[in-house]
């Protein structure tokens, strides 16, 4: 992303759970425009190192395609 956004990460290292927050410009809408920039390469290295992603904050059903990077399609 370069000097395009600044990413933060938090979570909860008890369990394992990684936050990220990523931060555009400051006259930018949150920083979607740099999603689709974005979110593929967090779910594909998510999938590589063996994790998941959570359905919370309504992943479940805005981006039910996007949970296919660590589920089955069974288990989806």
């Amino acid at each position: 992303l370069g000097d395009r956004a600044s990413v933060l990460g938090f979570g909860h290292l008890g369990d394992g759970n990684l936050h990220l927050s990523v931060l555009g410009p400051a006259r930018s809408t949150h920083g979607k425009e740099l999603l689709p920039d974005v979110e593929p390469y967090v779910f594909e290295v998510t999938a590589e190192l063996g994790g998941s992603i959570s359905a919370e904050h309504g992943l479940g059903q805005m981006k039910t395609h996007e949970l296919t990077y660590s589920k089955s399609a069974t288990a989806v």
